[in-house]
């Protein structure tokens, strides 16, 4: 599984927020983000997903760290999960807090502001392609652009790893680490035995 995770755009609060505790987010986009990789609008495969759209916590759906999964780090499900130009969109409907504490408390912290990124987990299914020019494997743009992948989870995290996100205007003169090219690399070819990138 690749993890990717993106300051996400919440498109305004609804006055029945409350209520619905749904808010929708821009959960994955086609800018290239801070591991050197390009994730592409329509190459998204959705349908699995869709008949189990669970949306986490830092992404602790599995049982990180060695520990067992818990339940609670589920916070909600999404719906109504669609491209959009370049972007993939998902509303959220979060947990009620008598159910899940938890989700309660991560809803309020989108809801004040403190928490507003997101990440995508995913599994490629197909083998994708380096840049060209300056954007070639090696060069000083390194750029890898996956091919389709099937959407597993996706969750609120902390930190977004999509270098425009943290720092605006910034960029940085980053190339793919090596460890990082051998775990797509193992992925592409069907050998990684980890869930976790």
């Amino acid at each position: 599984m690749e993890t990717r995770n993106y300051l996400s755009k919440i498109r305004g609060i609804p006055p029945d927020v409350e209520d619905t505790r749904m808010i929708e987010f821009i959960i994955s986009s086609e800018q290239k983000d801070r591991h050197g990789t390009v994730l592409s609008a329509s190459g998204w495969l959705l349908d699995n997903y869709n008949k189990n759209p669970v949306v986490g916590y830092q992404h602790d759906v599995y049982g990180n760290n060695g520990r067992e999964p818990n339940p609670n780090t589920i916070i909600g499900y999404a719906k109504n999960i669609h491209r959009e130009g370049p972007f993939l969109i998902a509303e959220v409907v979060f947990e009620p807090k008598e159910i899940n504490p938890l989700a309660e408390t991560i809803f309020r912290k989108v809801l004040f502001g403190s928490l507003r990124a997101t990440s995508v987990g995913f599994l490629p299914v197909e083998k994708g392609h380096w840049g060209k020019g300056d954007e070639a494997q090696g060069k000083e743009n390194e750029t890898y652009y996956f091919g389709r992948r099937e959407l597993l989870e996706f969750s609120i995290v902390n930190i977004p790893s999509n270098a425009e996100s943290l720092i605006r205007g910034k960029t940085s003169k980053k190339t793919i680490p090596d460890w990082v090219r051998m775990k797509m690399d193992l992925d592409i070819a069907g050998l990684s035995a980890s869930p976790f990138f």
